[in-house]
């Protein structure tokens, strides 16, 4: 009887020390998955708020921009004001 209640006590304190390790591994793996998506997360928000700015630069100063649309305006304008002023300026001449 004796053997047998040490053998159990034995293998009860063996099954604590393995479910203490196991509980421990457990815990490790969950802080690093909650590591991991920490960094899946701000990667993704700084993937968004670059597409974002990127999306904003391009309207604001795209081609089919207000921005590049007044600077061609401007250069067709100042193109006509130029050839206006030669034309000015040669008819003094004629």
């Amino acid at each position: 009887m004796r053997a047998s209640q040490e053998r159990i006590e034995a293998l009860v304190s063996r099954g604590e020390a393995q479910r203490q390790a196991l509980a421990e591994a457990v815990e490790e793996i969950r802080v690093e998955v909650e590591r991991r998506r920490t960094q899946w997360r701000i990667a993704g928000l700084l993937a968004g708020g670059l597409a974002a700015g990127i999306t904003a630069a391009y309207k604001l100063f795209g081609k089919g921009s207000l921005a590049a649309k007044v600077g061609r305006y401007s250069s067709a304008a100042s193109l006509l004001l130029g050839l206006g002023r030669a034309a000015f300026s040669l008819r003094r001449f004629f």
